[in-house]
């Protein structure tokens, strides 16, 4: 939520050449609700997440297509990134996993669970609007 955070307030100019596998928190919440009633998977480890990796240029594109003006969709080049990083622990933690695209095998959740996942649209258009209504000053301690 913090990287969406940044990405509509236009803290985060350009985006890195990341992906990972991603759920929506509903979707882990329905799986565990399942798992909880399910007869011969007592165990058992399943992987809850997507089919394919979520890129941060996908996630960016749909906030900004969605009116999320601030949201960038400039892909930041490596040597700005490790330049950044000299600075920046957070940037620095990043940089081993930047042009990598990490693949998971979730075919025993769905051969296990009835699961459809929520689609990427709508968790990250919730996503932001939660974020959003987060950080109102009505909503601040």
């Amino acid at each position: 939520m913090g990287m969406v955070a940044q990405m509509i307030g236009g803290k985060m100019s350009m985006v890195p050449d990341l992906s990972f596998p991603m759920i929506d928190v509903r979707d882990v919440a329905k799986l565990h609700v399942q798992a909880l009633t399910k007869k011969d998977i007592n165990g058992k480890r399943f992987i809850a997440a997507r089919k394919q990796t979520t890129h941060f240029l996908e996630i960016a594109s749909i906030l900004k297509e969605n009116g999320y003006k601030k949201a960038s969709t400039k892909k930041a080049p490596l040597f700005m990134l490790k330049l950044i990083a000299l600075f920046d622990p957070e940037v620095k933690a990043l940089l081993t996993s930047v042009g990598k695209h990490p693949t998971v095998d979730i075919s025993d959740t769905e051969a296990t669970f009835d699961w459809d996942p929520i689609p990427l649209k709508k968790s990250v258009l919730d996503m932001a609007r939660s974020v959003e209504q987060a950080l109102q000053p009505d909503n601040q301690a």
